[in-house]
């Protein structure tokens, strides 16, 4: 009750700030040309805030995001700095139409869905323009690997984008807008810092160092250090995680399945540890750019299990490594063309030792291997023709080679291999040394073109029309298993149009429509696992033998996304803005997991694998799927001085979003209301600053929230997906300035220490749970209590 008590406290004040501020004044306008730089909360008028420079809606000029042909959000340093945000994850959840579910996949620890569409692979992450997600796609954790604190801003732009970024821009892009140096004189450093610590062991520090050499030459580097040991679980659900150090110690698993011990030596020691690192330098050399980033996300792959069917100790975990190398060159001739040229390498890597260690694997280790590359050579020409005409033009060649994660492994792999052993495959009389299993290797390349007219009839009216055509060429992938897989080629077009409408100094209308895709990933494509029996007993059974397996579908082909967006908005006063978007998206080709069809004995006559009979089900994946998305959001801001003491930067939003999923499109499953969704949500926040201290308070709500396995519908409705409560998140910071470039902070994150749980991939409270990761935490993944952290930011220029 006290708690329900302090979140109406807390919202009661949310709305009574803009209500009960009876003396307002005026913000400082942005004349001061340093802090408008610095993009200070309270140093800027809200149409400064609201209309910050953007780059990634056009990609070769920066424009204003309120003329800008999208819906796109910006979240500037100082919002970074004064919110406490660390990683990506942590500006993404403050966003409307956003829900970051924590701690609910082992392979890649979080999901996050946008817009109704779940999943990381459904966004691209971008610096400075440029891809530092996974170049094939690999659904990669989205932690503390993805820093921001040398941000000058996060830019993130809502829909389909394949009309500018190609493939993979399907339900929006996120792009990291680096730091330069503030520096007038030459070979005048500048650094900026953060050490912190708080409760359970979690530790961050990071470093941006910006030098100016010359008037010609500037290098910027840092990094980001990440270590959490996470609260003990134990302590808070005894239920899930009451007997994990002594079913450790005893070495047997008491699994769903029955207790198991197992053959492998186990580390009796518990350790469920998040880890992450990156590293970044930028060299500007006049026209030039020369950078490279790296980062590194480890993660329990115990996450969503049970510690009765899962080994919670240090060896069981999942690792990602992205390496990102761009040299770029821009120039404008003229004042009227300009160009901009990029090579980049990209590269993903699992790390080899990665493993699984659950009932699926009979509690042995069972070892991933995968990578990915691409090579990349880009070409972008703008040309303003007048005062009411802009064209720009590209050409893009991109050689992507990718060896996918495939079948779990007796033994961990290193080097570029071609083979390795199926885990527990090893049996005296059938199969002494294992069975030996290819890895697939697939190579492919794209060639996209695009271009884009931007056409102003009129001094308050922008259109802007683009369209943007790939052609992905695939070789015959290296996989002796996939008869009738051959050689194709994919051509996909995706046009975009936009149209900004200023009818007033007050109003602002967008309508923007365009469309998207989604590439066939190497790791839909080739997704496999499965186990082998041996029949040692004399039975009629075949000698080797499986009961199941998940085989691969060469053929896939991409996903597709159609939206037709709106936004109003308005400003009736200078320090008050309040906008609607609704939208509509249709997806097609949706990729679902299909069983024993036709297709299935096309690809596989015999229902073999490696030689050996599939006595039971085989399944692969296939674009079966539509999905239907419409939403609505509302939101406000408003900037405030009280007496010129209180300055304060309210924000409250509240989103809708609903739809339907139909699994095989118009088969025998009928279509469901949309799934892994929280139907309502609402974000609302407050940044003050009073004298040397700020404080920023941010809440979040979300209402029922649907899971979204293929068996978790509603018992007495199949056509409605089960559901999970809401709950409320506040999180909160307080940062206090010791000195010029000195601060102290205490953050706290669920500050009303709620019980509270999000959808994880075995969500189906109607259920019973089983052992494996797909259908356990069947009332949802339990989510960290109260959290506190303090820390320093040193910032000296």
């Amino acid at each position: 009750m006290k708690k329900n008590m302090l979140f109406v406290t807390l919202l009661l004040l949310y709305i009574s700030v803009p209500v009960c501020a009876t003396k307002l004044y005026p913000a400082t306008t942005s004349n001061d040309t340093l802090k408008v730089e610095n993009n200070d909360l309270f140093n800027m008028s809200l149409e400064d805030i609201m209309n910050m420079k953007v780059s990634t809606t056009s990609r070769t000029e920066v424009q204003n995001s309120n003329d800008a042909p999208a819906t796109i959000r910006v979240i500037s340093a100082d919002m970074i700095y004064k919110r406490g945000y660390i990683s990506l994850l942590d500006v993404v959840r403050d966003l409307p139409e956003f829900k970051v579910d924590f701690g609910v996949d082992p392979r890649w620890m979080n999901d996050i869905t946008l817009r109704g569409i779940r999943g990381m692979d459904k966004f691209v992450i971008l610096m400075d323009g440029v891809r530092i997600s996974s170049p094939t796609n690999d659904i990669i954790a989205v932690m503390e690997n993805y820093p921001v604190h040398m941000a000058k801003q996060v830019e993130v732009v809502y829909g389909p984008a394949s009309a500018l970024y190609g493939a993979d821009a399907f339900a929006g892009v996120i792009n990291i807008i680096t730091k330069k140096s503030m520096a007038v004189e030459n070979k005048e450093l500048s650094v900026n810092g953060m050490l912190r610590a708080g409760m359970y062991n979690t530790y961050i520090g990071n470093i941006h160092i910006s030098q100016k050499i010359n008037d010609k030459v500037e290098i910027n580097a840092g990094g980001q250090y990440f270590f959490d040991k996470q609260p003990p679980m134990e302590n808070f659900y005894k239920e899930e995680w009451g007997k994990t150090d002594s079913i450790l110690k005893s070495g047997t698993f008491p699994t769903i399945f029955g207790p198991m011990k197992p053959i492998a030596t186990i580390d009796p020691t518990k350790s469920n540890d998040l880890k992450a690192h990156a590293a970044y330098i930028n060299i500007y050399i006049k026209n030039f750019k020369i950078s490279y980033f790296r980062n590194h996300g480890r993660l329990p792959s115990t996450q969503a299990n049970s510690p009765a069917n899962s080994v919670y100790n240090d060896a069981s975990f999942f690792g990602h490594y992205i390496n990102n190398v761009n040299i770029s060159y821009s120039k404008n001739v003229g004042g009227k063309l300009g160009l901009s040229s990029f090579l980049i390498f990209n590269r993903y890597d699992l790390d080899s030792k990665s493993n699984f260690r659950n009932t699926y694997t009979n509690m042995e280790p069972a070892y991933l291997y995968a990578y990915g590359w691409m090579g990349k050579a880009e070409q972008l020409a703008s040309y303003k023709i007048s005062s009411k005409f802009d064209i720009t033009a590209g050409a893009t060649y991109e050689y992507y080679t990718s060896v996918p994660r495939s079948n779990n492994l007796q033994f961990p792999l290193t080097g570029d291999v071609q083979a390795g052993i199926l885990v527990n495959s090893i049996d005296p009389i059938q199969s002494s040394n294992g069975i030996a299993v290819d890895l697939t290797k697939i190579s492919y390349q794209n060639i996209g073109v695009l271009a884009q007219l931007v056409i102003k009839p009129l001094p308050n009216l922008m259109i802007t029309a683009g369209v943007r055509n790939d052609m992905y060429i695939y070789a015959k992938p290296e996989d002796k298993y996939i008869s009738n897989a051959s050689s194709r080629t994919l051509n996909t077009l995706n046009p975009r149009l936009g149209i900004v409408f200023n009818p007033s100094k007050i109003l602002t209308l967008k309508a923007m429509g365009g469309s998207a895709f989604l590439a066939p990933s190497p790791q839909n494509m080739f997704d496999r696992y499965g186990t082998f029996n041996f029949n040692n007993s004399g039975t009629s059974l075949p000698p080797v033998y499986s009961f199941f397996f998940q085989l691969p579908n060469a053929n896939l082909k991409p996903q597709k996304l159609y939206t037709l967006e709106f936004t109003a908005r308005v400003r009736p006063t200078p320090n008050v803005s309040i906008g609607v978007t609704p939208f509509y998206t249709h997806i097609v080709d949706l990729i679902s997991p299909v069983s024993d069809t036709n297709r299935i004995k096309t690809i596989y006559p015999d229902k073999t694998y490696a030689g050996y009979p599939i006595i039971g089900g085989i399944q692969i994946n296939d674009n079966l799927g539509t999905q239907n998305v419409y939403g609505l959001t509302f939101d406000t801001d408003f900037l405030i001085n009280i007496s010129n003491i209180i300055n304060l930067v309210p924000y409250f939003n509240i989103s809708i979003i609903d739809g339907t999923i139909d699994i095989d499109d118009n088969g025998p499953q009928q279509a469901r209301n949309l799934s892994g969704v929280s139907p309502f949500s609402s974000k609302i926040g407050v940044t003050a600053n009073i004298s040397k201290l700020s404080i920023s308070l941010n809440t979040s709500i979300y209402g029922k929230q649907r899971t979204f396995g293929v068996g978790s519908v509603q018992n007495n409705d199949p056509l409605k997906y089960q559901e999970l409560d809401g709950f409320v998140l506040v999180n909160a910071l307080a940062n206090y300035r010791l000195h010029k470039y000195l601060s102290v902070f205490v953050q706290g994150s669920n500050i009303l220490d709620q019980r509270y749980r999000n959808v994880n991939i075995g969500a189906a409270p109607q259920s019973s749970g089983a052992g494996s990761a797909a259908v356990e935490f069947a009332t949802g993944m339990p989510q960290y209590p109260i959290r506190l952290q303090a820390g320093v930011v040193y910032n000296v220029k």
